[in-house]
């Protein structure tokens, strides 16, 4: 029996390649599984948080993509919808013409509610006048559906007048024999009452 120390003998044990040998084999799978164990326990939550964020991230695209389907899908409806407004806007415009600088003739006239009769008559009276003496055409108060003042506009000292005729015949009579004031060099003239989409055209 050695009279050295267990420590000491303990470290001479451990000295040899033999023993550190026996030793690395016999641990090494042990060591190996419990490495395993402890990497599985520690991928396995991050493996489910990796698979559930694949499976949000898909439903969001599937989302995402209904979305732009239904945008795309509203932009066409909307895109239908404010054609057809122009269309209705337009048709509705057809019979009426704006006549700037038409001088106002009588006190009713000059009346500026909107809603006075003896205005709208006595504004219907102007038009026809003009039209017929003019123009020399054949216009009649039965022909106009409406006429009335507009708000005087900026730089305008003579408020311009809406007309609406009961037919677009006699509305392209009207426009057709216009020229007649400018060849005139007349101070009175008579626009077509476009919509914005088309004076833009």
């Amino acid at each position: 029996v050695s009279d050295k120390p267990m420590a000491e003998q303990l470290i001479e044990v451990f000295r040899s390649t033999d023993v550190i040998t026996a030793l690395h084999n016999a641990l090494a799978p042990l060591i190996s599984s419990i490495v395993k164990d402890i990497l599985r326990a520690s991928l396995v939550p991050l493996e489910t948080s990796l698979k559930e964020a694949i499976v949000k991230n898909k439903n969001l695209q599937a989302q995402i993509k209904t979305l732009i389907d239904e945008n795309v899908a509203l932009q066409a409806r909307i895109e239908t919808l404010e054609t057809r407004v122009e269309m209705m806007d337009r048709d509705s415009r057809s019979t009426s013409v704006i006549v700037p600088g038409l001088p106002e003739m009588t006190f009713a006239e000059k009346a500026t509610a909107a809603d006075v009769p003896e205005a709208h008559e006595s504004v219907a009276k102007t038009v026809t006048d003009m039209l017929n003496n003019e123009l020399k055409l054949d216009v009649t108060p039965g022909d106009i559906a409406a006429a009335y003042r507009l708000k005087l506009g900026k730089n305008e000292k003579i408020r311009s007048v809406m007309v609406r005729f009961n037919s677009s015949r006699v509305s392209i009579l009207v426009l057709s024999s216009r020229k007649i004031l400018k060849e005139n060099k007349s101070l009175i003239f008579i626009n077509e009452n476009l919509t914005k989409g088309a004076s833009e055209t």
